[in-house]
């Protein structure tokens, strides 16, 4: 079939496209251009959005001149952020000053797991009933789009529940649980350019200890994918976590490795992926 072009949608955020795109494109003919210019004036009188330039994206002034770390402070490091900052450096800058949208199904439903999983413990709650009851509470407080996404992530999440309650059960027999949620801030051995100290500060979803008394980093990953084996050992945020338990940040225990529970790939098995501890890497 020959390709079809579509007229523009008769609405006004399409005119407005539309001519905002003329009056931007150098390649116009000038009197394209100014015709442009003179119907968006006309509309941004009107009080149309989008319509006065003064709030079209890249040009307004920059709102803040400072650093993101002020001099002589620490230099502050998430290591849940780590991630993000090595795929796309841009996009990390954007989204810790608050460039993001709004939380996603997944994310939400993902958050709701992990406090009914610490909750397993902080709270003893050890009868897997009442664990679904208080993950059906916590998803009812969330939008999760229409009628049939909501089925499904509610479904979803009853199934990592229970993947997560098989995991546990199992996973006694190896380590011991020392705790969840641990919250951590610890100066580690390396400098911005300047000179700053860094800092690691986050949360771990749970601590335990091997047999030889060290402490092994688990991270609860609620996504539908899982990175690959060959990326594991180079991981960065369980690597960052085990950095945190090497610098002290839970007393004088040596870390014994890290752990990625992998609850969302829709297996009834949690499929785990290990990083070994530190010392064993050379």
């Amino acid at each position: 079939r020959p390709v079809t072009a579509v007229p523009r949608a008769l609405s006004l955020p399409a005119l407005v496209a539309e001519l905002r795109a003329v009056v931007s494109d150098p390649k116009q003919v000038d009197t394209r251009r100014r015709a442009a210019a003179t119907e968006l004036a006309r509309l941004a009188t009107a009080g149309v959005r989008g319509a006065d330039p003064d709030e079209w994206w890249g040009l307004a002034g920059l709102s803040d001149p400072r650093p993101l770390a002020d001099p002589g402070e620490p230099v502050r490091v998430s290591p849940s952020a780590l991630d993000r900052f090595i795929g796309c450096e841009l996009r990390w800058l954007l989204e810790a000053v608050g460039a993001r949208g709004s939380e996603q199904a997944a994310q939400s439903v993902g958050t709701a797991l992990h406090d009914v999983a610490a909750a397993a413990v902080t709270e003893e709650i050890t009868d897997s009933a009442a664990l679904g009851e208080r993950l059906e509470e916590a998803l009812e407080r969330l939008d999760l789009g229409g009628a049939w996404t909501t089925r499904r992530e509610r479904a979803r999440a009853r199934d990592m529940l229970g993947t997560f309650l098989r995991w546990e059960r199992s996973s006694r027999s190896r380590y011991v649980l020392v705790d969840v949620e641990a919250q951590f801030s610890v100066e580690v051995p390396a400098e911005a350019p300047d000179g700053r100290p860094a800092v690691l500060a986050g949360r771990i979803d749970r601590l335990e200890r091997d047999p030889d008394g060290r402490l092994v980093v688990v991270d609860l990953k609620t996504g539908r994918s899982k990175p690959a084996e060959d990326e594991l050992a180079r991981h960065p945020q369980l690597g960052a976590y085990q950095l945190a338990v090497a610098s002290g940040a839970f007393g004088d225990a040596s870390p014994g490795g890290g752990l990625l529970v992998n609850l969302g790939t829709n297996a009834e098995r949690a499929r785990t992926q290990e990083q070994q501890p530190l010392d064993a890497d050379a």
